[in-house]
């Protein structure tokens, strides 16, 4: 399991953000789709220990790395949406 992959997407997130400044939104709406599909890696990876636990949950080892990864995959999530909502506000900004 890659753990730093919320990371990757927060960064993914801030160059998006950095993208908008410039007035270049096409570019920070890539930049977080190329966000979402790290997101979707780390998730998925999530969801497959989630349903080995449920089958069998003594193959599960519980510890604070993978409880800290599950706050970062949320971290991350909750980042893009402001992300996009930045994105958004910004693109009627330019637009009026």
């Amino acid at each position: 399991m890659r753990l730093l992959l919320p990371l990757e997407r927060q960064s993914q997130c801030i160059l998006a953000l950095s993208r908008r400044q410039t007035g270049d939104i096409e570019g920070a709406r890539a930049d977080i789709i190329a966000g979402t599909e790290i997101f979707n890696e780390g998730h998925s990876t999530h969801l497959n220990m989630l349903q080995q636990s449920a089958i069998d949950n003594s193959n599960v080892e519980f510890s604070l790395i993978l409880l800290h990864a599950e706050d970062q995959l949320m971290q991350a999530e909750s980042f893009r949406i402001i992300a996009e909502d930045f994105i958004d506000v910004y693109e009627k900004l330019l637009n009026k």
